[in-house]
């Protein structure tokens, strides 16, 4: 996917506005710049073909280990929203539907997700971390293998990320690629 970006204008706390395009979508793009070699990747797309991702955890893992799909939006069982990036970044957020009514604002809309669905993030994040600790595949299947063992066995979402859990957690994600 090719990006073209002209400099619409230069303002005086150094940030740029571009105007971009992507493959017929048009967006604006505010791009910080503090070092003139170095941009700081503060980058807001403003397109009606992109959702905003608000209130969720931005992962980062080798891109390897990201398994190509047809598709890279999912739904878990679990009731957490995940987006697969091909270029390694995982998105993990609470179920895409509103919680919040027409009359709410975005931080009331937060205070509406629950403990237990911030519990699921958090250890949906964590499977993704092991599975990338343990340089497994992530595909849905995997996490929620991972997510399903950490659960079964008691483990809070704190402790899946320690080394002497990686081998237990990851055994069914690993049956389940060698099949």
């Amino acid at each position: 996917m090719g990006y073209q970006a002209e400099i619409q204008e230069y303002k005086q706390d150094r940030s740029l506005m571009l105007h971009t395009r992507a493959n017929g979508l048009h967006g604006k793009v505010v791009m910080r710049v503090f070092v003139p070699s170095l941009i700081y990747a503060r980058v807001h797309v403003f397109t009606p073909c992109t959702p905003q991702l608000t209130r969720g955890i931005l992962i980062r893992v080798p891109p390897h280990l990201i398994k190509r799909l047809k598709h890279h939006f999912h739904q878990l069982p679990c009731g957490v929203t995940l987006i697969l990036g091909c270029n390694g970044y995982v998105w993990v957020a609470p179920p895409t539907q509103s919680t919040a009514s027409s009359g709410e604002s975005e931080s009331e809309a937060a205070d509406a997700v629950t403990l237990s669905t911030r519990e699921a993030i958090c250890r949906v994040r964590n499977a993704i971390s092991t599975l990338a600790a343990a340089e497994l595949m992530i595909f849905p299947a995997t996490i929620m293998d991972t997510y399903l063992t950490s659960h079964d066995t008691g483990l809070s979402s704190a402790e899946m990320l320690k080394p002497q859990h990686l081998e237990s957690l990851t055994a069914k994600a690993r049956e389940r690629i060698a099949t």
